[in-house]
């Protein structure tokens, strides 16, 4: 419709008030909290991007009746695929198949908000 953004001009328009946002600021977060805070569902992925200087991750909290916690074992896959195994090593580990080990990486990507294809 004219005169209405298009939906890549508010993604634009996002990304530069988000990189003028943090341009001139260094705030150490914890990592460790925000992790916590990923896998246990009480935050999510609300929009992630980069610049040449920066990696962006945009969270946003949960209320508490959409939380989902990830699994116990979907995160230990996860985070054993994150910490550089290969899936089909984790496979042959776990004595499960390659296509079970990449469901559960697509759940836990989705989980925690994040688009992507594992393969």
């Amino acid at each position: 419709m004219p005169g209405e953004p298009l939906l890549g001009d508010i993604e634009e328009r996002f990304r530069a008030a988000a990189v003028e946002a943090i341009s001139g600021q260094h705030v150490a977060i914890d990592g460790a909290a925000v992790w916590r805070n990923l896998v246990e569902g009480r935050s999510r992925t609300a929009a992630d991007f980069s610049t040449p200087d920066w990696s962006v991750l945009v969270l946003e909290p949960q209320t508490s009746h959409s939380i989902r916690r990830l699994a116990p074992r979907t995160l230990e896959i996860f985070e054993q695929v994150l910490l550089g195994a290969d899936p089909k090593v984790v496979s042959f580990e776990r004595n499960l198949s390659p296509s079970t080990v990449a469901g559960n990486l697509k759940h836990a990507c989705e989980a925690l908000g994040l688009r992507c294809r594992p393969s």
